[in-house]
């Protein structure tokens, strides 16, 4: 990518302004610049080599959020065209300036395109968009530079991303989808492609796609938490009562939206989790339709003639959520997957309930039914609370082994559909091969819990379990060999 000597001066000097503006603004006193450093003068080549040598310095004192936030105070596309030159023609693969270049052919983008044009319902990224053109005109670039074809393939990733991201309802399950670090693999797997006009373009459309939707999910789910702890101090409800675990209504009440949107990155992430951990607390006490507990109040299991056996075992329940795992691929974390497992426990009971009890038994889920039993119905009607008990372990696992069906079925459409992309079959894939290993465990500990039933001669909540059983390995059998195929 040539540039003419004094447009290469200019776009050095613009640069150099924004970011000594933003030093400046964190230091609150000026920064003192070489003498030898100039932005004029005969001598063009002289002063553009003392630039970029200067710069290179200021490079390492600019955060990219700087750089984010400076872009935002910004009225002129001036400067964020020479920045984008500026990035272009250093081409850098350290993670530091692809992050500057992010922000800012994401500003170009809100700036150059009308806001009803912004979001199209469809892309091809196979076919040039209007904002690739300019791109190529801010770079001063006429000649249409063809990607190397795996970059091309790589492109063709952000449809399916989008469309996965598109049937996110909720900022806990976009939280825990892990699409942001999957979305930021992918850019640096473009290497220099990433400075090419087509991608720039298809990135800058994608991230103002995702940051509306992520915006939208995280402003309701913020509303819904503060609506929450305002009923319950309507009801008479203490400050510092117990929402769920460690969660007080206090924490509830403290959400300030606003000012979590317009935080350093760093800090947001955390408090983005926190709301994510505030809204599932939430959402379990609205299920148990109990108020919070007063902190320091215990809840006590009621009594029950069941009791506990010597060879008593606890089932895998996932309130205490599924054991951890081994052989658990890199890229999978077990928590995230867990509170999925727990997801489709909530949704396949929130449906039990609310059903046509002649209907309850076929579950409704986004890519075909779950088939319930009238047993395992049963188990997701049953309310034990705390309760320590054979019948409370028993119905535990009925449900467990449900909510590992409802995610096979999940997790083995996505990744048959998605097996015609390069990458987007993976996450699902591995997500298979920890679902096969938790439910090999969820089986072992299943047979505790039939060995209890055979103590007590309980033959026919025995054969109900094998039942069960035989159909979650009949699942574990499938996703094997779809893994088989498609990684042997």
């Amino acid at each position: 990518m040539e540039f003419a000597p004094v447009q290469h001066l200019m776009d050095l000097a613009a640069v150099h302004a924004f970011y000594i503006g933003l030093l400046e603004g964190a230091l609150g006193h000026p920064v003192p610049v070489p003498r030898e450093v100039g932005t004029g003068g005969d001598k063009v080549a002289q002063s553009v080599n003392s630039l970029e040598h200067w710069l290179h310095l200021l490079d390492m004192a600019i955060a990219p959020l700087m750089v984010r936030d400076g872009l935002k105070d910004s009225t002129s596309t001036d400067t964020a065209e020479a920045l984008l030159r500026h990035f272009c023609r250093r081409a850098s693969g350290s993670d530091p300036d692809r992050d500057k270049t992010d922000f800012v052919i994401t500003f170009l983008y809100r700036t150059s395109v009308p806001p009803e044009r912004q979001v199209r319902p469809e892309v091809d990224v196979d076919e040039p968009s209007e904002f690739e053109e300019e791109v190529y005109t801010f770079l001063g670039d006429e000649e249409v530079v063809q990607l190397p074809e795996e970059h091309r393939q790589l492109l063709r990733e952000f449809p399916f991303v989008r469309q996965e991201v598109d049937e996110m309802r909720t900022f806990d399950e976009l939280m825990d989808s892990g699409v942001i670090q999957r979305v930021r693999e992918i850019k640096q797997r473009f290497g220099k492609s990433f400075y090419h006009p087509r991608v720039l373009a298809t990135i800058a459309e994608y991230n103002v796609y995702f940051g509306q939707h992520f915006d939208e999910l995280f402003k309701q789910t913020a509303q819904h938490i503060k609506s929450f702890a305002a009923t319950v101090q309507e009801q008479g409800g203490s400050i510092m009562s117990r929402v769920d675990g460690d969660v007080t209504v206090k924490h509830l009440t403290e959400v300030k939206e606003s000012e979590v949107l317009n935080a350093e990155y760093g800090s947001a992430q955390e408090s983005f989790r926190k709301i994510s951990m505030f809204k599932k607390a939430v959402d379990t006490r609205t299920r148990s339709g109990s108020r919070p507990m007063a902190p320091g109040q215990e809840h006590h299991a009621p009594a029950t003639s069941t009791g506990r056996s010597p060879g008593h075992a606890p089932a895998p329940a996932l309130a205490a959520s599924v054991p951890w795992v081994e052989q658990v691929p890199s890229a999978i974390n077990p928590a995230v997957e867990q509170g999925k497992l727990r997801t489709m426990e909530d949704s396949i009971r929130n449906f039990v309930l609310a059903a046509d009890p002649k209907a309850a038994n076929i579950v409704p889920l986004r890519n075909g039914n779950l088939v319930l039993s009238g047993a395992e119905v049963d188990a997701f009607r049953a309310d034990y609370g705390g309760e320590k008990s054979f019948r409370a372990d028993y119905a535990a696992s009925l449900r467990t082994i449900m909510a590992l069906q409802g995610r096979f079925l999940a997790e083995m459409f996505e990744f048959k559909a998605k097996q015609g992309s390069a990458y987007l079959w993976k996450p699902h894939a591995d997500a298979l091969t920890w679902l096969v290993t938790a439910a090999q465990k969820v089986e072992q500990q299943c047979g505790e819990v039939l060995k209890v039933a055979d103590q007590r001669g309980l033959a026919e909540k025995a054969a109900i379990l094998n039942a069960s059983v035989q159909k979650l390995k009949t699942h574990i059998q499938m996703a094997a060999k779809a893994l088989q195929g498609n990684l042997g």
